[in-house]
């Protein structure tokens, strides 16, 4: 487990008193007593009030007061069943007695334990001492100790084994019946059952592993737009201390030195006509490692939600119940303008910036792609992708009325020493890209700041 935590860290296991300590407590007063009846428990008894009655019956009719009962439990020796099962359940979680009426019975065992107590009710003593009864017991004590818990922010593990134990452990996050009365397993409730402590070890074990909020956690984290100048701290931080590592085709592959030793890197990178995994398959991998308490890190180009499909991937995490965080990475529909001295808004021109997609062929009838808003929207527009569509773009955007004469720059592996730029009008921006064997990756920009380029044009330039 991660930074030392006990594998239950933040988990109660709220153990009925009476289901838990108190038939091993009669066991050893029936012993030494010589009232062999006094062993009896919900199983030999259905209903839990008729035992109860009899029990407090043979005590009177034996001189057993309930000092006398305690003397017995005091000398006694451990009750080695109840009292292993506790020692190995704090390694696991905070274990707290929840007691209806024998915590007074139980009281030099409770001591001995450390456990903390709940008390809901009190049993009645006659004058002379002997147990005459006990308190009614109101369901929603044991329900409450549940819900204080819950409300600091615990996870509730809760064992009883009658029907007063119901209210609790329908309030707990978890729940098993321990030596439950027959009459209460005949109603068909639903709590799992166990008659042994070998076996509730076995059930409370099993419970944690499987319901113990996964140590995983996946950061969606943007590896900028190239330039590895241009990476976050925050993402640098994630990939030093990750486990798993999930990589795309932009990302700069220098980042991957900063990955610890042993660090498993997975290329799930996609091009035009070269996918290493599909959106499926990348999502499957996050959620396979996460869940097995990884430290992932999604690395992908630039922002991983800008056109990164980081939002569909939080919401395969989501889906699954894991932890994960988003790590905003700078964009290259900024950057890489900025690194061709183009300013997409600029006082003299334009306040309005429009990014885009060219991904998507805007042929196609279910297109999201609005391109009659597109040609009319003014400002500067920047497309991401699609750099093999930009003739079928830009004349559809003629088409609507967009200006042909517009300025259009297109930047190829923007904010590297690889950074290449063409420009020229909407009208014949297709045949310059083809003249030019101008390939992806690329961002277009379009609008009249593309002018300034000539001249704030500063990367690369000599010196």
């Amino acid at each position: 487990m991660r930074h030392g935590h006990s594998p239950g860290a933040g988990t109660v296991l709220a153990l009925d008193l009476e289901s838990v300590l108190v038939p091993e407590i009669w066991e050893t007063v029936a012993a030494a007593a010589g009232v062999p009846e006094l062993a009896t428990t919900t199983r030999d008894i259905a209903d839990y009030d008729v035992l109860m009655q009899r029990r407090i019956e043979l005590c009177r009719e034996h001189g057993l007061t309930l000092s006398r009962l305690r003397e017995i439990v005091a000398a006694s020796e451990p009750l080695p069943g109840a009292l292993d099962f506790l020692a190995w359940a704090r390694q696991w979680a905070l274990v707290v007695l929840v007691s209806d009426t024998f915590h007074e019975l139980a009281g030099p065992v409770v001591r001995k334990l450390g456990s903390p107590l709940m008390l809901c009710n009190e049993l009645k003593l006659d004058s002379q001492g002997f147990i005459a009864g006990y308190e009614f017991r109101d369901q929603s004590g044991k329900a409450a100790a549940v819900e204080h818990f819950q409300q600091l922010g615990l996870r509730v593990l809760a064992i009883g084994d009658s029907f007063n134990d119901l209210a609790m452990l329908k309030a707990a996050d978890g729940a098993f019946l321990f030596r439950p009365a027959p009459r209460l397993l005949d109603t068909g409730i639903a709590f799992p059952a166990v008659s042994t402590f070998e076996e509730l070890q076995a059930a409370v074990e099993g419970w944690f592993k499987k319901s113990q909020p996964s140590g995983g956690i996946c950061y969606l984290a943007g590896a900028g737009p190239g330039d590895i100048g241009l990476v976050t701290l925050r993402t640098r931080e994630c990939v030093e201390r990750a486990d798993v590592i999930l990589y795309d085709y932009l990302c700069n592959p220098e980042i991957l030195k900063w990955a610890r030793p042993g660090a498993e890197c997975i290329w799930v990178g996609k091009k035009v006509g070269s996918h290493a995994c599909t959106q499926h398959e990348i999502n499957a991998l996050l959620v396979e490692k996460t869940a097995a308490g990884k430290c992932v890190v999604r690395l992908k180009g630039g922002d991983p939600f800008l056109f990164g499909r980081g939002g569909e991937e939080a919401e395969t995490l989501a889906r699954a119940g894991l932890k994960f965080e988003i790590i905003p990475g700078v964009s290259s529909a900024l950057a890489v303008p900025a690194y061709a001295g183009i300013p997409i808004t600029h006082r003299a021109y334009t306040s309005q910036v429009t990014i885009f997609t060219g991904h998507e062929d805007p042929l196609k009838p279910e297109s999201k792609l609005d391109l009659d808003q597109l040609a009319r929207q003014p400002g500067t527009k920047i497309m991401l992708m699609g750099i093999g569509r930009i003739g079928v773009i830009a004349a559809e955007l003629i088409k609507r009325g967009a200006d042909p004469e517009m300025p259009v720059a297109l930047v190829r592996w923007g904010t590297t020493k690889r950074q290449e730029t063409i420009s020229g009008p909407l009208r014949d921006i297709a045949r310059i890209v083809s003249e030019a064997n101008f390939h992806p990756p690329a961002v277009a920009i379009f609008g009249e700041v593309v002018n300034l380029r000539d001249t704030l044009s500063w990367f690369n330039a000599p010196r």
